[in-house]
C-alpha cells in the first residue's frame, strides 16, 4: 500500500472498510463459483 507517506496519515495497519467489503464479496463470489462450477484443474475440496 503506497500512499501512506504521501498523505501523511498513519494508517499502515488499517484497511479501509470498502476494501474489506470488496475483499469479502470477492472471496464469497469465488467460493460460490468454485462450488457451482468446479475447476477440473483445481478441484474444490473443503
Amino acid at each position: 500500500q503506497k500512499g501512506t507517506f504521501e498523505t501523511g496519515q498513519e494508517d499502515q495497519t488499517q484497511i479501509p472498510e470498502d476494501m474489506k467489503l470488496r475483499l469479502a464479496y470477492r472471496e464469497a463470489a469465488v467460493a460460490v463459483l468454485a462450488c457451482c462450477y468446479p475447476n477440473p484443474n483445481r478441484p474444490f475440496i473443503e
